[in-house]
């Protein structure tokens, strides 16, 4: 078995780490076949900026901050994430990992701004646009992550030296910068389609390219 499909028990635990870093992780589940050592880790987020706040004061909690106003629309786009994996023999085996989001949102009038910046996120997440046969004046952009291909490409060494393509600490970067780019990219969405920003207006446009 190929060494850059094998993810040691310790590279589950910085995705799931990871995950639960850069999104705001509100359901969990785990499923376990005893026949197959199949192992599904499923995740219901929403977008970092809406984890809660907790306010301190002389070192005791004192309660969470309010939300901002201006980030309550992020609720509207429910993150889903499912990492599959198998146990073989003590290590993990890396089956696949879906990161995506389905933001449902009204007719989409800036497509060519919506397009633009797809194309500067194009390494790191996939876009499509679905546009309602019911109802024309609603549409969804379905986000994808790339990082399932990056991690199937991945090896690294460990005590019989096998070859080294990225070692623990730059995996966990690159996973960090997937996860990073996947939540901008539906933050400059909810900017550019629902508040209605311009596109010079976002600055962080560029600031996770």
């Amino acid at each position: 078995m190929q060494l850059s499909y094998y993810l040691k028990s310790f590279m589950i635990e910085i995705l799931s780490r990871l995950i639960r870093h850069h999104f705001y992780i509100v359901h969990f589940e785990r499923y376990k076949s005893d026949s197959d050592c199949v192992i599904v880790d499923r995740f219901v987020g929403k977008h970092s900026l809406l984890k809660p706040e907790l306010i301190v004061v002389n070192d005791q909690p004192y309660g969470f901050r309010s939300k901002k106003e201006d980030l309550r629309s992020l609720e509207d786009y429910p993150i889903s994430i499912e990492l599959e994996y198998f146990e073989e023999d003590g290590s993990f085996l890396f089956q696949s990992l879906d990161l995506c989001c389905d933001m449902k949102l009204p007719f989409i009038k800036k497509l060519t701004d919506v397009i633009y910046v797809a194309n500067l996120y194009s390494k790191t997440i996939s876009v499509e646009r679905v546009k309602q046969l019911t109802d024309s004046m609603e549409e969804s952009l379905v986000i994808t992550s790339k990082l399932a291909e990056t991690l199937l490409d991945v090896s690294y060494s460990d005590e019989d030296g096998d070859v080294l393509a990225l070692n623990d600490e730059e995996l966990s970067s690159t996973i960090g910068t997937y996860m990073y780019q996947f939540g901008m990219f539906i933050k400059i969405m909810d900017d550019l389609l629902v508040k209605n920003k311009m596109i010079t207006q976002i600055d962080q446009i560029f600031e996770a390219i």
